[in-house]
């Protein structure tokens, strides 16, 4: 029995020396770093400003506090500014800030937060979505009684990674007929579609789609509340 645990014990410590002896050449080669690219880091104030308006003093809640629209470093803090109740956050909601869904690796970009959208289909077969109009099912609540379920009605769910928003504001200024004839350009095969969509803030109002997975939105302040509500 001994020989037979020595002879296994012989054996672990091979199988722990081999790859170290295969790898050796390996680890023996250059190391080359990977190229940094300014997706690769987070990058300061003055290198995301895109000169468009006043860059603005740095943000201090005590002697500088944020002014809506007054600077860039302004919004950005507004943008990364954690609302409580007294704020007006709820009663449902996905986080406490823009910026919790915007920020990865800067302010305003991607991150790793999944919104849940879900909703279920009519007896002709049409999409229907849950009671109050909004496919969104929020993660949060600000009291138990409010928490979003999903019920058996809604059947079709989909997770939307949160997306992009760093240059939006030159997306909402491209006017309908640079749009329309970006289409007409197209061959016809290829050609792509537009939607005409209402403008939420603008009961009436209507303009062609730019913002969300379906281009569902036409305006920034609509596609801020669609993300909210």
């Amino acid at each position: 029995m001994r020989i037979v645990k020595i002879s296994a014990l012989l054996l672990f410590a091979a199988a722990l020396v081999l790859p170290f002896a295969i790898t050796s050449s390996v680890e023996g080669q250059s190391a080359t770093n990977a190229p940094v690219t300014q997706m690769d880091a987070r990058l300061p104030d003055t290198d995301l400003f895109n000169g468009l308006g006043p860059l603005g003093n740095p943000i201090d809640e005590c002697t500088n506090p944020p002014v809506a629209s007054r600077s860039f470093r302004d919004n950005k803090a507004i943008f990364e500014e954690r609302e409580d109740v007294g704020d007006g956050l709820g009663p449902t909601y996905n986080d406490v800030s823009c910026a919790a869904c915007h920020q990865a690796p800067v302010t305003g970009h991607i991150s790793q937060i999944n919104e849940l959208r879900a909703g279920g289909r009519d007896i002709f077969g049409n999409f229907v979505a849950p009671p109050g109009g909004q496919t969104l099912i929020q993660d949060r609540a600000i009291d138990a009684e409010a928490q979003e379920h999903l019920n058996t009605g809604l059947n079709i769910h989909e997770f939307r990674s949160t997306r992009t928003v760093l240059g939006d504001g030159f997306v909402e200024a491209i006017a309908n007929q640079t749009l329309q004839n970006n289409v007409a350009a197209q061959p016809s095969a290829q050609r792509g579609q537009l939607r005409v969509v209402a403008v939420l803030e603008a009961p009436g109002q209507t303009r062609i789609g730019r913002f969300g997975h379906k281009s569902q939105h036409a305006s920034l302040v609509s596609f801020s509340v669609d993300a909210e509500s």
